[in-house]
């Protein structure tokens, strides 16, 4: 298997034939979290480069004890920007719902993840912060 590393935008399909198949679209990003829902706010160590548009959070509800525990994810300066109040205790996808739904970061971004309204009483989760690369260009270049 290759692994490949890049920072630039990833798309595929050349312009002279977008008519016939269709016009490129960005790839989607993960990146791999694990995260305390039952601890405070605190970095994941993991950064969102600038012109990215978080989508939401893949992970193994690895969560244990606690009434319906839930997570969140954000930033240093709003802890729930991303994710507020995402089920900590059953494996599957929380869409982003926080107030930077639909946004591209302006600036490179490092993730916050912790515990929520209800807190667990121990586990962990991981999981796949998605993100796609805002791409104006509509993948016209060859």
């Amino acid at each position: 298997m290759i692994n490949s590393t890049t920072q630039a935008n990833v798309r595929s399909g050349p312009k002279s034939l977008a008519g016939l198949l269709g016009h490129a679209g960005s790839m989607l990003m993960a990146l791999p979290v694990t995260l305390v829902p039952a601890a405070a706010s605190a970095s994941v160590s993991i950064t969102l480069p600038s012109g990215a548009i978080p989508l939401g959070f893949q992970h193994d509800g690895g969560a244990t004890g606690g009434t319906n525990p839930t997570f969140d994810m954000g930033t240093a300066a709003s802890s729930a920007i991303f994710i507020n109040e995402g089920v900590a205790d059953a494996a599957g996808f929380v869409g982003v719902n926080g107030t930077g739904a639909n946004v591209a970061l302006t600036t490179a971004t490092t993730i916050y993840a912790g515990v929520g309204a209800s807190a667990a009483t121990g586990g962990s989760i991981t999981g796949m912060f998605l993100y796609v690369m805002t791409d104006d260009t509509i993948g016209l270049n060859e």
